[in-house]
């Protein structure tokens, strides 16, 4: 695919642990998410649905 815009809702499937080894970046924009402060991350080889 090609990066176009940004999306509102995703969802993603898979296993979470497989889904922490294709982390290849993170952000300095931390923020907090259901009570847990997280920055955004940069994926690489992941499959999204979106809209």
């Amino acid at each position: 695919g090609e990066i176009s815009k940004p999306i509102k809702s995703v969802m993603i499937s898979g296993n979470i642990f497989e889904l922490l080894q294709k982390i290849s970046g993170a952000g300095f924009d931390a923020r907090l998410v259901g009570g847990t402060v997280t920055p955004s991350i940069k994926l690489t080889d992941m499959k999204v649905i979106g809209s």
